[in-house]
């Protein structure tokens, strides 16, 4: 549950940290759904992303944070951090959709390393 202006709704586009678009009549992505102009629109996105933070805040194991640096095809340098089970990364993709191609990398790197460790024990 969400709450936006004390009322409680369902959020139903998963896992984007803004997920709200229009139709130009409602904001879609909530139930109920809220008629749609641009100050609403904007107050949701910035009350979303608080939100998102603090959910996502409250998971991660500060104790064993990883981070790991991965150049992207197009030569730019992004971090991925690893907090517990929690994944993030510096890039615009992560901002908008909550994954990318480099945590995506970074997690096969592991899985691939983890499986030579096994092999050589």
């Amino acid at each position: 549950m969400f709450v936006f202006r004390g009322q409680e709704y369902n959020v139903y586009v998963a896992g984007a940290k803004n997920p709200f678009v229009h139709n130009h009549k409602e904001i879609l992505g909530l139930y109920p759904p809220i008629p749609y102009n641009k100050e609403t629109l904007e107050e949701l996105r910035v009350c979303w992303g608080e939100y998102h933070l603090s959910k996502v805040l409250s998971g991660y194991d500060y104790e064993n944070q990883e981070d790991y640096s991965v150049l992207s095809a197009s030569g730019n340098s992004y971090t991925v951090t690893l907090m517990g089970k929690l994944w993030s990364c510096t890039c615009d993709g992560y901002l908008y959709r909550g994954n990318c191609s480099h945590i995506t990398s970074v997690r096969e790197y592991l899985e691939r390393e983890t499986s030579h460790e096994a092999e050589s024990v």
